[in-house]
């Protein structure tokens, strides 16, 4: 059974992000954020080379050097109101890097099992590990998936590097601002926050579902449906499900 990689599964690697860590408690710009988010990234093993490859190439014409991070940089400075970047650099970039150290603290002593496709698992986490998980992944200190596994890395690295489209920034932007509130609301609570969050996957056996011809010969009645090509899920109402 193969188990998903953290941040702190090898101690060499630990010591050298706790240090990348540090440093970014004194950052106060959102340039010296960028640098010390890509050293962070690549000591944690990920491939940038890969990531510029997934990546067109006007986001590497568009931001130069550290392009992958420009993003967050683009955000807090052009995007951002000016108190919600003094905010963010006084109170809660400090507590995401408190939250992404915690992790080894937090995380469960058994490990999490990797869930392969078509077999059904579950897992049981603490809101305070996934808060930790969180923060690794705004840092972009996650290790990457194992190879060939068909798992895309939950690094943030994917969010700050569409900025350079102006036809997505507002609403990565709103996604960003949503994920800065995480924090500030969790900045509050904590470390008093308790509970548990239970994922779980179903899987249905490939032969247990229906064929073609099932579904010609069957003369049961559909489901009413509504199709609304139109509406944003948020504004949906109840009921609605986004496919």
């Amino acid at each position: 059974m193969r188990h998903v990689e953290l941040p702190h599964d090898k101690k060499e690697r630990w010591l050298k992000l706790k240090d990348l860590y540090s440093e970014l408690e004194g950052v106060q710009t959102a340039n010296d954020l960028a640098v010390t988010l890509q050293r962070i990234f690549e000591e944690a093993n990920n491939d940038t080379q890969k990531l510029a490859r997934e990546r067109s190439k006007d986001a590497v014409d568009s931001f130069g050097p550290n392009w992958h991070f420009k993003g967050l940089e683009v955000f807090l400075e052009e995007i951002a109101t000016r108190e919600e970047s003094e905010t963010f650099f006084k109170t809660t970039l400090p507590f995401i890097v408190t939250l992404a150290s915690s992790i080894e603290e937090f995380a469960p002593s058994e490990g999490i099992l990797l869930c392969s496709q078509l077999q059904e698992s579950g897992v049981v986490l603490e809101r305070r590990f996934i808060a930790c998980v969180l923060a690794s992944a705004f840092l972009c200190a996650l290790p990457p998936p194992p190879d060939g596994t068909q798992v895309r890395s939950i690094n943030f690295v994917h969010l700050y590097a569409c900025f350079h489209r102006e036809d997505v920034q507002q609403t990565q932007a709103a996604k960003l601002r949503c994920l800065i509130h995480y924090f500030e609301r969790l900045c509050n609570e904590w470390p008093d926050i308790g509970g548990r969050v239970f994922y779980c996957r179903q899987v249905i056996p490939s032969k247990s579902l229906p064929t073609l011809d099932d579904w010609m010969s069957c003369d049961l009645p559909l489901c009413p449906v509504i199709v609304d090509n139109e509406t944003s899920i948020e504004c949906s109402g109840e009921h609605m499900l986004q496919v």
